[in-house]
């Protein structure tokens, strides 16, 4: 929790920094560091206020990949606090988006993410199928950590399945 806080206190003043500098992408770049680290503590509260922030900013900016960001937070926004399809969706686009980017570890992020929400929506075969595949991609792009956490959160989702869900 501590290093969380400290993490948005760092992000709040780079982003102040960056519209005093009047560099729109940095600021936010920041405002996204931000909504990511509310969400992340479970604060949705003011995870939605600061991305309407980051909506605003980036509104008429040409900067797809951060576009392609935000609409990952909006995506798990929508599948867990207001209009589950909508989020399945945007998670969908998301992943194309960055695809078409050739962001490799942001469509593992993406599917990491996307079965994050599965998860807490007690969609755990989904969930599984998806911590595997992210499991899959981040080893094909070597990110070691993040395959042992996708790995962990597939064992976790097997084990809250019904046995008649498991693949034989």
């Amino acid at each position: 929790a501590r290093n969380t806080h400290l993490a948005l206190t760092y992000a709040r003043n780079a982003r102040d920094l960056a519209r005093e500098n009047n560099d729109e992408r940095f600021a936010s770049e920041a405002a996204l560091l931000i909504v990511e680290g509310y969400r992340r503590g479970d604060k949705w509260m003011p995870a939605e206020d600061w991305i309407g922030i980051a909506r605003t900013e980036l509104e008429g900016l040409p900067y797809p990949y951060l576009d392609a960001i935000l609409q990952r937070n909006l995506a798990t926004f929508y599948s867990r606090r207001h209009d589950p399809s909508r989020g399945e969706r945007l998670f969908q686009q998301t992943e194309e988006a960055f695809r078409s980017m050739n962001a490799s570890y942001q469509v593992a992020v993406t599917v990491f993410e996307h079965a994050e929400s599965l998860m807490r929506r007690g969609e755990y075969p989904l969930a599984h199928k998806r911590f595997v595949e992210a499991g899959e991609q981040f080893r094909a792009i070597g990110a070691g950590l993040d395959v042992e956490r996708a790995d962990k959160e597939a064992a976790n989702a097997a084990e809250r399945m019904a046995p008649w869900e498991m693949a034989p």
